[in-house]
């Protein structure tokens, strides 16, 4: 009988949700909540790393990618360094996950960072933002899920040469629910979106695979109106080393909507499941 497995785990300034074989690390580092180590391993081992925590592994990625685990904009200032973690611990009840609490060293904006895990592969993660201030601040914009899916390290030995293929369902009008497009991503940035004031039947989902060892990642967005996504390919110069960074969220005209003193906001919800195994193409 197979048996799921559900459980959060922090350490120090690190925490690991682990969903069925698929291990989520992410740490606070540098200031930044950024994510780490993606495994379907069900264990906490480094793609070509013998740092256990991955802190030494991702410092030399902290501020020059972008592998920030969420992306927050409040009256149009950036908030992606400057964490301080007030607070992390596992959830109890009816579903396992977590809860990581951070406050921001310079504007007056706390984030309960939300997982919740489903035993099968699959982390549930969104945003709590609270206005810590006396004055209504405006959400600029928000991702509440994105940064590092894949490192690969010694590319010159990999083949072929496009190490990621993406899918989605781009189709927003009535009866193309289910078209599915697929392509390569070259080095540089893919940005999709829907702009017609709702999600439509292409819905906000990817499906993202490592061409290299055959892991495939799959999210979506929970919002009905318009989003955004972007993935990134990056060819690190001077290294032997390729990233893939994405980024998912609600799309809107700045201010999204404007958070009163002391109020605390939900962001949208994404679903972000990791798997390895066979895949067969429509």
């Amino acid at each position: 009988m197979k048996t799921s497995v559900a459980r959060f785990e922090v350490e120090g300034a690190t925490t690991r949700c682990v969903s069925g074989l698929a291990v989520f690390q992410e740490h606070l580092c540098q200031g930044r909540w950024v994510s780490g180590m993606r495994s379907v391993a069900g264990r906490p081992c480094y793609q070509g790393g013998g740092d256990p925590m991955g802190e030494g592994w991702i410092s030399h990625l902290v501020g020059q990618y972008a592998i920030e685990s969420f992306a927050l904009e409040m009256d149009g200032q950036s908030l992606h360094g400057h964490w301080k973690m007030a607070g992390a611990a596992g959830r109890s009840g009816d579903s396992a996950g977590g809860t990581v609490t951070l406050e921001h060293g310079h504007v007056p904006v706390r984030v309960a960072v939300q997982s919740v895990l489903d035993g099968q592969g699959f982390v549930e993660r969104w945003l709590d933002i609270t206005n810590l201030s006396d004055e209504p601040m405006a959400l600029s914009a928000v991702e509440p899920l994105r940064g590092l899916l894949w490192r690969l390290n010694d590319r010159q030995e990999h083949q072929p040469r496009d190490h990621w293929t993406l899918a989605t369902l781009p189709c927003v009008p009535w009866g193309y629910e289910g078209t599915m497009d697929w392509r390569p991503l070259p080095p540089g940035i893919t940005a999709l979106g829907s702009y017609f004031g709702r999600s439509g039947w292409g819905v906000p989902w990817f499906l993202a695979k490592n061409n290299i060892n055959g892991e495939i990642v799959v999210g979506h967005l929970e919002w009905s109106a318009n989003w955004a996504m972007a993935f990134e390919a990056v060819e690190m110069p001077g290294q032997n080393e390729s990233l893939l960074l994405f980024g998912i969220g609600p799309k809107a005209r700045a201010p999204m909507r404007v958070v009163e003193p002391g109020q605390t906001i939900a962001s949208p919800r994404v679903h972000l499941g990791h798997f390895t195994g066979g895949w067969t193409r429509p």
